[in-house]
């Protein structure tokens, strides 16, 4: 009797888990276009100032390196 209640029970709760995984792909799917990526992107990250007199050398690497990131993502495309 035991084991029919526990089989019914799962049985009971399948159409409802699946219909959640449904749901989760419509409503967030696991990707997110690029160019919609970029804007998000550009929006939250800035250039980094950096102190030539202040800042190590490596932490002025960092900056350029993330400058650089940025410049690719975010910068204005020229169209010819």
């Amino acid at each position: 009797m035991r084991y029919v209640l526990r089989t019914l029970l799962v049985l009971a709760c399948l159409p409802m888990m699946s219909a959640c995984a449904l749901l989760t792909n419509i409503l967030a799917p696991d990707y997110i276009p690029v160019h919609q990526a970029n804007t998000v992107a550009c929006k939250a990250f800035k250039p980094i100032a950096y102190d030539r007199l202040l800042d190590t050398l490596p932490t002025i690497a960092q900056v350029k390196q993330h400058n650089a990131a940025y410049d690719a993502l975010c910068a204005p495309k020229v169209t010819q």
